[in-house]
């Protein structure tokens, strides 16, 4: 087996974990590890990534924040439309350049903060948007 695939297949098996993970805590309300654990292993994946950007390829990390809410919420029905006003591109654009500027000051890889902030604002947009519909 040549380097690259020993590569490929740790990447591929980390990433499953991670998935397996987030599972547990996201739609099964049943943490398997502990939130520092998950964070480090994430972390790992992302530097593997920046290593060898062959990986990009392979799976996409860019999904693996969050995932579908448990059955164990109950739905409810609001009594008034919403309009959420975080729709505003202008201001998630804002909000990314603080975080932007933010990981440069902690040394962080501010690619790697964007895209996981961007992720959950959007999914919370997409979510407003599913859930509180004009009536």
């Amino acid at each position: 087996m040549t380097e690259k695939n020993k590569i490929i297949k740790l990447y591929k098996e980390k990433n499953q974990e991670l998935l397996k993970f987030n599972k547990a805590y996201f739609e099964k309300d049943n943490p398997v590890i502990s939130d520092f654990e998950f964070d480090e292993l994430k972390k790992k994946l992302f530097q593997l990534v920046k290593k060898y950007p062959f990986l990009k390829k392979i799976e996409n990390l860019d999904g693996l924040i969050g995932s579908k809410p448990s059955s164990k919420f109950e739905k409810i029905k609001h009594s008034k439309s919403y309009k959420s006003e975080i729709i505003d591109k202008k201001r998630i654009s804002t909000i990314l350049k603080k975080i932007k500027k933010e990981s440069l000051k902690k040394n962080i890889d501010p690619n790697i903060t964007k895209r996981i902030w961007k992720n959950m604002i959007w999914a919370y947009v997409n979510f407003e948007k599913r859930n509180f519909k004009k009536k």
